[in-house]
């Protein structure tokens, strides 16, 4: 049965918890300036990882394409003045085994590979994680508490709301409108 993407967002997220002392951690995030990114998490000492799950090869292609920017602004080649904000410190491509090749990745980026084998009859997953390229620092500065804040409250508004208060309020908007015009 094939990876999808919330399994391997809910792995990542588990694995750098156990094992990476990421405290804080949310899938789908966006907020404070940061780009959106399938998995955000930061550190006890505030350094922050973003991870990017890719489940098709068409996927890790279109990353390149539609969102350039973000790959140039996550490599060095911006102004001094800009060069530190709103990036995490390090960024990583998370694949199932073998989808991206190592040297497919820009040098800004890490690899990391996971696989999921079924445990017993219980038929729940358990995820091999493997980083297969190490993502370097992309800078050094630690996260602020304004970030975690929001974090925070994007959590909370998944646990009220079932879903951002943006996407909320859209929907409820949406919903009165299409009563008006009834």
């Amino acid at each position: 049965m094939p990876l999808k993407t919330a399994e391997i967002q809910d792995g990542i997220l588990k694995h750098y918890f156990d094992k990476h002392n990421c405290r804080y951690g949310i899938s789908n995030f966006s907020g404070c300036g940061y780009s959106e990114t399938d998995v955000f998490a930061v550190t006890k000492s505030m350094i922050v990882y973003a991870f990017e799950v890719k489940i098709s090869r068409n996927d890790f292609k279109k990353e390149f394409k539609d969102k350039k920017h973000k790959h140039e602004y996550y490599s060095n080649k911006l102004s001094s003045e800009d060069r530190y904000h709103k990036r995490p410190n390090k960024y990583f491509f998370v694949c199932p085994s073998g989808l991206i090749k190592p040297t497919e990745v820009p040098d800004h980026a890490g690899l990391i590979y996971v696989d999921a084998f079924t445990l017993n009859d219980s038929g729940r997953r358990h995820f091999e994680i493997s980083v297969v390229k190490d993502a370097p620092y992309i800078h050094r500065e630690k996260a602020t508490v304004e970030l975690l804040v929001r974090m925070c409250q994007s959590l909370t508004q998944r646990m009220i709301f079932g879903c951002a208060l943006m996407t909320y309020r859209n929907k409820l908007s949406a919903q009165r409108f299409k009563q008006l015009t009834q």
